[in-house]
Parts: structure tokens; C-alpha cells; sequence
């Protein structure tokens, strides 16, 4: 027979396990909306009604920029169950880029306010105003988030819940593909791939891959000089499938579609 000081944390085990499968994970990404507005979104993966406990993410954007960002507004949805992400510490400034940690901390249900999140549906968390200027604003997790606790992070009832940062909405039938002087070969591809870009100027390039569903499977940063830069996709690391490969520079922004088979 099982004592008392043996049963008790069998039966906590199985009662705390159900309950954390019913939570989501939730993903988050950044839009833009118009030239001056920026629309923060956020995707859960399974329905929830419960406590939107904590959230914290950080936005980049180069330190160079005259551009700063306005108050975060939360849409009266989200408001309505008390979740107003802010400013958490200073501005930051690390290797060209300025960083703002935002955190939020909930203080009621989603259900007492008659909501839901619906699991592979986006919902709009608020927006930002961009002001005095243009910039590339980005929500990151790198050396300095991490190095800040600045990386992103989801409480969901009081546990940690924290998807990943995507940067296709799900919300667009197929993904924008745009701008010219790069390509991959070959497309599709069984293994590895070499992806050429054209440059007119050298200076830093920023290579990201996504999946279909828009979340970030890969991202490196490499220097290039001008003219034609080449750098080795790894196909075979990856799964068979339809990706995004999205290439960043000073004078260039370009995706590129990649579909690898078997």
C-alpha cells in the first residue's frame, strides 16, 4: 500500500499535467500598418479563456535612426482584461541598435470578461506610433535581451507559456515577395542551397528563414562586400516543406520563396 507522503504528490502530478496541456503556447510578431503605425500580434496555440498573466517582449531598431516609438496602446479588448504592456528600464544601445524592454502584467480573466483566444487565430495586442522619423522596428530575442531579461516571455494562469517570434501574419493568404537581385539555387532543393545576392554596396546582411507559417526556423548575420555575395542555405537541416528566406541589408529588403523536397 502506497503511504499518504507517496500518494499525495502521485495525485498532484496527475492533476497539474492535464492542467498545464489545456495552456497554449502563444507566439507573438510585429506589422506594419500603415507608415507610422506598427500593430503587435500575438497567436495562441490552443483555446484559453484563464489569466493573461505576464508578458514581456523588446523592440530593435538601429541606433542610427532619428525614429522613436510612441506609448504601446492595448486595443479595448485586450484592455478590457487588464493587460498594459510598458517601458521597463531605460532605453538600450548595443553593436547599432536601440532596444526598449516592454512588460505587462494581468490582473483579470479573459472569461470574466467574456473573452477567448481561439488556438492558430492572431488577435491584435495594441499598437505603437512611430515617431520623428523611419526605422526598421523589429521584436527580438538576442545577446542583449537575453544579457537584459529582455526576452520574450509569456505567463499564462502563472506559468510560462512563451511561444516563439514570427514575422509572417497568418492573417495574408501568401506571404509579400518583393524587391529583385537575389536568388536561390536550386529551387527547390533536396539539401543544401546557395542563395546569391546583389549588392551595390557592402556592409552587413541579415538572413532569416522562416516557415510556412511565418516562424523564424533560422537567422544569421554575416558582412558582404559589393557586388555578388553568396552564402550556403542548409537545406539539409531543415524539414521537407515550403519556407521563407528574407534577406536584410542597408539599401535592401527581399524574400525570397524556398521550397526544399526529398
Amino acid at each position: 500500500m502506497l503511504s499518504k507522503q507517496i500518494l499525495v504528490p502521485v495525485l498532484m502530478a496527475f492533476t497539474i499535467v492535464p492542467a498545464m496541456a489545456q495552456l497554449p503556447v502563444v507566439d507573438i510578431t510585429m506589422v506594419p500598418i500603415a507608415s507610422d503605425q506598427l500593430e503587435v500580434r500575438m497567436r495562441p496555440d490552443a483555446y484559453f479563456d484563464g489569466l493573461f498573466a505576464a508578458l514581456v517582449f523588446t523592440v530593435r531598431w538601429e541606433s542610427g535612426s532619428s525614429a522613436t516609438l510612441s506609448d504601446f496602446t492595448p486595443t479595448p479588448a485586450v484592455a478590457d482584461y487588464n493587460m498594459y504592456p510598458d517601458v521597463s528600464g531605460e532605453l538600450g544601445e548595443a553593436n547599432g541598435f536601440n532596444y526598449l524592454v516592454y512588460a505587462g502584467f494581468g490582473s483579470s480573466s479573459l472569461l470574466s470578461e467574456g473573452q477567448s483566444w481561439t488556438a492558430g487565430v492572431e488577435f491584435v495586442l495594441g499598437h505603437f506610433t512611430i515617431l520623428g522619423g523611419t526605422g526598421d522596428f523589429e521584436i527580438v530575442n538576442d545577446d542583449w535581451t537575453s544579457a537584459n531579461n529582455g526576452d520574450y516571455y509569456v505567463s499564462l494562469n502563472g506559468l510560462d507559456r512563451t511561444g516563439v517570434i514570427y514575422e509572417l501574419s497568418t492573417n495574408i493568404g501568401q506571404a509579400q515577395v518583393y524587391g529583385q537581385g537575389a536568388r536561390i539555387l536550386p529551387n527547390p532543393s533536396s539539401g543544401p542551397a546557395q542563395l546569391d545576392v546583389e549588392l551595390s554596396q557592402a556592409g552587413p546582411l541579415e538572413i532569416r528563414v522562416l516557415d510556412a507559417t511565418g516562424r523564424l526556423v533560422r537567422a544569421e548575420r554575416i558582412a558582404s562586400g559589393s557586388g555578388n555575395a553568396r552564402y550556403a542555405l542548409p537545406g539539409q537541416e531543415l524539414n521537407e516543406g515550403s519556407y521563407f528566406v528574407r534577406v536584410l541589408g542597408d539599401d535592401m529588403d527581399i524574400t525570397l520563396p524556398w521550397l526544399i523536397q526529398r
